[in-house]
């Protein structure tokens, strides 16, 4: 086992030092556009049996994160591919025939009737529109929130009325939402939030409020938060010099 463990390490040494030109760490700082949107290089172009090897199981384990920009180049990114593309993925909605106020809801995502990420009733059922098509009649003062189910996210959000608003001249109501979660307010979410899915978890397996912990989504290492930390728990925003949330620059609204 000894043995196999140091064969392992020399041969993904190899293949680092081929694939991304002998860095100086394994660690390397990228802009949040770049690791979301517009991608990090991987450049293909080698020959060595290491480096063919690693490249050959990254484009089959991760091409949903990759984009390929010429025969040995490719970008990756966590949204990147989905930018400017058709759903991967079918969904089936209510047509609202019997109660309109059902049209565009989601009843099965993908083939499934449940998102079966979570373990739990709640956070594992689908509610919202799709996104494109929303009831009618949505109550002038704003009383009624708007809710779409988000697949990038494996649940819905939920857009909340604020106030009034008007955009080039035309009245419209301003809705706010948010990426994170505070289970504390709502306990139905803790499933979101805490180890497992485990509604019945302890506080310490739980993340504090306004983080939303994207792993078990995407398997990928990516937790979301507001810009800037607005509105998550002081824990987070005073561990990072700089940063100055301010509603008007970083809630996350729409008209």
């Amino acid at each position: 086992m000894h043995q196999f463990l140091i064969f392992q390490i020399s041969f993904s040494d190899k293949a680092i030092n081929s694939i991304f030109k002998k860095p100086e760490s394994l660690f390397t700082r990228v802009r949040v556009r770049d690791a979301l949107f517009d991608g990090l290089p991987i450049d293909c172009n080698v020959t060595d049996t290491a480096g063919i090897a690693v490249c050959n199981q990254i484009q089959k384990s991760h091409d949903e994160y990759m984009r390929r920009l010429s025969d040995t180049m490719f970008s990756f990114s966590i949204f990147g591919s989905m930018n400017a593309t058709d759903s991967r993925q079918r969904s089936r909605v209510y047509r609202g025939l019997r109660n309109i106020q059902d049209v565009g809801r989601v009843t099965e995502y993908a083939g499934k009737r449940d998102i079966g990420v979570w373990g739990d009733g709640y956070c594992d059922r689908f509610r919202g529109t799709d996104g494109t098509v929303f009831p009618p009649c949505y109550d002038p003062r704003g009383r009624d929130s708007v809710v779409v189910y988000v697949p990038s996210f494996c649940r819905e959000a939920n857009i909340i009325y604020e106030a009034p608003s008007e955009l080039k001249g035309i009245e419209t109501l301003r809705y706010r939402t948010g990426v994170g979660l505070d289970w504390r307010q709502d306990p139905r979410v803790k499933c979101y939030s805490c180890e497992a899915g485990d509604a019945g978890a302890g506080e310490d397996s739980c993340l504090p409020r306004g983080v939303y912990d994207l792993y078990r989504c995407i398997k990928a290492p990516l937790v979301l938060t507001n810009p800037h930390f607005y509105d998550v728990d002081e824990v987070y925003a005073s561990r990072v010099e700089g940063l100055e949330p301010e509603k008007e620059r970083h809630a996350i609204f729409a008209d």
